[in-house]
């Protein structure tokens, strides 16, 4: 098998035959759960100049929420999906709402749960663009949309909390069973697992 690569190299890397060439994956730049109730376009574009093949941006987007509001799902729209590699949005000192990545479909919480947003809340999105190789000298520049996706209070009053966990360097200590408070301290159900 390595000499067929090396032969295949060597000669240049020579196209195969067409015709059972796969079909790339769909990848929509569209809102997958249809128009989101609200839209939120980051401040101020975000630019990679030639030359800067990435970077992460670290970026505040204000709701102008009068009132609290539940969101049930986030999604996001890059304006350059060719540069958007990457994002979390979060509620500013609150829950991750959602890990973004392309091609990726935005889910609503289960059960008729959701996230609260407090009035005046900021959201912290935070990006990593890359340029594709071939657009290395080019400037490029983003300016992606967040979507909320809105619900009235859940009937079952389940909302989506975030409980940090701290790590321990002790390798020993991360085979011992962890005991949570606070929010964990009543039954509860785990939705998901991040790392910071």
């Amino acid at each position: 098998e390595l000499d067929i690569l090396i032969t295949w190299a060597s000669g240049g890397t020579p196209q195969g035959n067409l015709a059972k060439k796969p079909t790339a994956p769909p990848v929509q730049f569209t809102w997958g759960l249809g128009k989101p109730d609200v839209e939120l376009k980051l401040p101020e574009p975000q630019t990679l100049p030639p030359g800067e093949m990435e970077k992460d941006a670290d970026v505040s987007v204000p709701t102008n929420f009068t009132e609290a509001k539940w969101v049930k799902a986030v999604d996001l729209l890059p304006a350059t999906p060719s540069m958007v590699r990457r994002a979390t949005i979060a509620v500013e000192n609150g829950p991750v709402l959602a890990v973004w990545e392309p091609a990726s479909d935005a889910i609503a919480a289960p059960g008729g749960s959701a996230f609260k947003i407090p009035a005046g809340a900021k959201l912290r999105v935070q990006v990593h663009y890359k340029k594709p190789w071939q657009e290395e000298q080019q400037s490029k520049s983003d300016q992606s949309t967040i979507g909320l996706y809105l619900t009235d209070e859940p009937l079952s009053g389940k909302e989506i909390t975030t409980v940090p966990i701290n790590g321990s360097s002790d390798e020993t200590a991360s085979t011992a069973p962890k005991t949570f408070g606070g929010a964990m301290a009543t039954a509860g159900r785990v939705l998901a697992i991040r790392p910071s």
